[in-house]
């Protein structure tokens, strides 16, 4: 039963994702042949508008479908037919659906959860950190003139930094600048101190909530393209990208814990999946998205049979990861 409702809040992403397409391709005068929800045979359909709309046998996603999406305009109302603006704007409403529909639910999750800061939680005994001045129990506020409002920033401002840092830290209701020093030991340099979270949230106020659900985007942006720049530089770590069955393990694995954390799931699997699909890759938004600013830049657009080529390549690779993705997650390679 888990692993179904982990199936069914993948399709609420997905549809999501599509709907977004959906509203602004709609308000853009773009046909809409159908919308469903899900793959396979109907289960249940309607019609309204001269729109199909259709909720199918398998829950793993769903789909917009457009009039003459991808052939040459036989219609008006073709989205080959539409004037390059407005085929962006559609393009890009599913990505930006998930990415605002994960920024408004990490508000609501702030303000209910409140904020987790981080604070020094052990330094080791004559240290060169507790001759700089840091103490066990002081938060830390800033680094290297960095505001840190949240916990999960804190690690890659410490990868940042060099071999000295400044934090600003609170102790006892006051602020103080203190300047640490690194220490190499065994071939590695580091801080010689251990963060933690506190154990009791900060109340978050709704723009506060706001700033953090931003902060907190940014930072998934930021990892999600370390990831991928990991491929190409050989770093990669196995199990640091999943696939289907990984991607629904995940999920089961936060349904098993709680409402607050199939939230914070929620939270993550949307943004995830609005960043990807903004990536300038055949198949994506975001390959669309490249071939329509080609058009807008050099006033022509590329022949649909060659877009539909690219596509389709860009189609096969991307099933043939998901293959390798999900053989993986099955520890079959």
């Amino acid at each position: 039963m888990t692993f179904i409702f982990a199936i069914l809040l993948l399709c609420f992403l997905i549809t999501i994702h599509e709907f977004g397409h959906y509203w602004v391709g709609r308000m853009c005068g773009i046909g809409i042949v159908e919308f469903a929800v899900g793959f396979g045979p109907k289960l249940i359909h309607w019609e309204r508008k001269g729109i199909q709309y259709s909720i199918r046998l398998f829950p793993l996603g769903g789909y917009c479908q457009f009039v003459d999406e991808d052939a040459e305009a036989t219609s008006a109302k073709s989205m080959r037919s539409a004037p390059a603006w407005k085929r962006l704007l559609t393009v890009l409403a599913g990505p930006a659906m998930n990415i605002f529909f994960a920024l408004i639910l990490c508000t609501g999750y702030m303000m209910v959860q409140g904020n987790v800061v981080p604070y020094v939680g052990s330094i080791e005994e004559y240290s060169v950190a507790e001759e700089d001045g840091l103490r066990e129990g002081d938060i830390i506020r800033k680094v290297d003139g960095k505001t840190v409002l949240a916990y999960f920033e804190l690690s890659d401002l410490l990868d940042d930094a060099g071999d000295t840092m400044t934090v600003q830290v609170e102790r006892d209701g006051a602020y103080k600048d203190i300047t640490l020093h690194k220490v190499t030991k065994d071939n590695e340099a580091k801080f010689q101190i251990t963060f933690k979270g506190m154990e009791d949230p900060e109340g978050v106020s709704v723009w506060k909530g706001m700033q953090l659900s931003v902060r907190f985007a940014g930072w998934m942006v930021r990892s999600t393209f370390e990831v991928i720049g990991s491929l190409f530089t050989g770093d990669f770590v196995k199990g640091s990208v999943v696939g289907p069955v990984g991607t629904v393990g995940i999920i089961a694995d936060g349904i098993s814990q709680g409402w607050g954390n199939i939230v914070f799931m929620l939270i993550l699997l949307s943004l995830n999946l609005g960043i990807f699909n903004l990536l300038p890759i055949p198949a994506l938004d975001g390959g669309r998205i490249v071939f329509i600013l080609y058009e807008m830049i050099f006033r022509k657009p590329v022949p649909p049979e060659k877009e539909g080529m690219v596509h389709l390549i860009g189609m096969v690779a991307l099933l043939g990861l998901m293959l390798f993705l999900t053989l993986s997650d099955l520890h079959i390679i």
